[in-house]
């Protein structure tokens, strides 16, 4: 079939009731084009849609857009003949590869909010911002079907896809610039699993608009901080620390379980100094531990000879774990020998899996450190000790506990003694947070009772228990 006495049809790839989408060969040069048909006896808004991409296309030009390169009508339909760009929709590509550098993603990132921020520059939202609407071809990133497309001032009625359309618009009508920061969100989410990025994705993704990102301009400097974050982040920690490290080394050189491990260097001495610099410390659970063992490494405190000690190793290897800094748990781990290691198989093996943070880890070692968990006699400090170290592990790296193992989690907890404590509090954080990682997962999340009462002063904290079940 010949459309317009020009075009012919190679393929068709979409098909409803009123609306027809082809790949055409011009018959004039044969380049392959797409061609959209709209039936004029289609629904209003679809025709008005017709209208709206015609309109947007030939006052945008850029080189991620389609061109328009003719627009024409039969008896039955209009037709609006325009670039095809020859790939794949980014959600597809994104099944189609495990990985993607992060330069790339950058990249990608980058251009959806140029082109995003010349449409409002035109005067334009896009609306409907989603995987399926970005097309990669060659690694380059292209953006299609502007039919979604409105003015700025307007309130006309669209059909876009209401899973990716800001909330605002489903509640009230309403429509800014922040409805297309609430798409990037979806983009930034598809792209980044952890990490400052999907912070930023959140953030974009506020149900309220006066919370999110207000400009792409500000998103795009955004962005690049987060970009940087791990840079900056340990610039300012170390400007924070040198400022309190040495008040803390005046305090630690007095008659203290410190000093007396550093005239002796002797591996029995090692864990009750420590814990005497982490009592000092300010902050969280978790905040502590990050200073504290910044401190120690920081001093050269930790050598390889009190880490012969299996009780020192093992007691290190979980704080430099409960850190979640990758770069202590790779230290402390290579000072590690290897008959230590041996020793601590199962912890050595967790603290890999966190340094790789890998999805292609040995299950059989975190259901061995769980059921170890349930069956030794531990005090009440080290088994909440445990618990969060591996829940530090499985959240990081999102593992997927299977029924047995998430119950024997939440019985372990539900033991544990009503009361109120950084440690616990910390803990049941962690358990929270998983618990919203496997929401979607065929699996029952059940939350201790006594977490409604620790978190009774925290409305955020009462809210998630509220939506994970509890």
């Amino acid at each position: 079939m010949i459309l317009n006495d020009r075009y012919l049809i190679q393929e068709q790839i979409q098909k409803s009731s009123w609306i027809n989408v082809y790949v055409v060969e011009d018959q004039l040069t044969s380049k392959l084009y797409i061609a959209k048909e709209v039936l004029k006896e289609a629904n209003p808004i679809l025709i008005h849609q017709f209208h709206v991409e015609v309109d947007v296309l030939s006052q945008l030009e850029h080189k991620h857009f389609p061109s328009i390169i003719d627009v024409f009508e039969t008896r039955n339909s209009m037709i609006l003949i325009e670039t095809y760009f020859k790939g794949i929709d980014l959600g597809q590509w994104l099944l189609k590869h495990d990985k993607i550098s992060q330069k790339l993603k950058k990249k990608w990132i980058l251009d959806c909010i140029d082109m995003l921020q010349h449409i409002h520059e035109k005067g334009f939202l896009y609306i409907d911002l989603k995987p399926e609407n970005l097309i990669i071809v060659d690694e380059e990133i292209y953006l299609i079907d502007f039919n979604a497309c409105l003015e700025k001032t307007s309130h006309q009625a669209i059909l876009a896809s209401k899973v990716n359309m800001a909330p605002e618009f489903l509640e009230t009508g309403y429509l800014d610039q922040t409805s297309d920061i609430y798409g990037m969100g979806g983009i930034l989410l598809a792209l980044y699993s952890r990490g400052p990025c999907r912070k930023l994705a959140q953030k974009c993704r506020d149900t309220l608009p006066s919370k999110r990102i207000r400009s792409m301009k500000q998103l795009k400097r955004c962005f690049l901080l987060c970009c940087r974050a791990k840079y900056i982040l340990s610039i300012i920690i170390c400007i924070l620390l040198s400022v309190f490290l040495f008040s803390l080394l005046f305090r630690y050189t007095l008659a203290t379980p410190l000093s007396k491990y550093l005239d002796t260097k002797n591996s029995s001495d090692l864990i009750s100094a420590y814990q005497f610099t982490l009592n000092q410390a300010e902050g969280t659970y978790q905040q502590k531990v990050q200073d504290t063992l910044y401190l120690w490494i920081d001093n050269g405190w930790i050598s390889t000879s009190v880490l012969e000690d299996e009780k020192v190793a093992r007691f290190l290897l979980k704080q430099a774990i409960q850190s979640q800094n990758i770069s202590w748990c790779s230290y402390i781990l290579n000072l590690l020998n290897d008959d230590v290691k041996d020793q601590l198989i199962d912890l050595v093996l967790l603290t890999n899996v966190y340094i790789e943070q890998t999805q292609n880890i040995q299950y059989e070692h975190i259901h061995r450190f769980l059921n170890d968990l349930k069956t030794k006699t531990l005090s009440t400090s080290q088994k909440m000790e445990n618990m969060f170290l591996i829940l530090n592990v499985i959240n990081e790296c999102e593992i997927i506990l299977k029924q047995q193992d998430l119950d024997i989690l939440y019985k372990l907890q539900s033991n544990l003694p009503d009361q109120q404590n950084e440690i616990l509090r910390s803990l049941a954080n962690a358990y929270l947070s998983y618990g919203l990682i496997i929401q979607d997962e065929d699996l029952e999340f059940k939350i201790p009772s006594f977490y409604t009462e620790l978190f009774k002063d925290d409305l955020e904290k009462l809210e998630i228990i509220q939506f994970l079940g509890g």
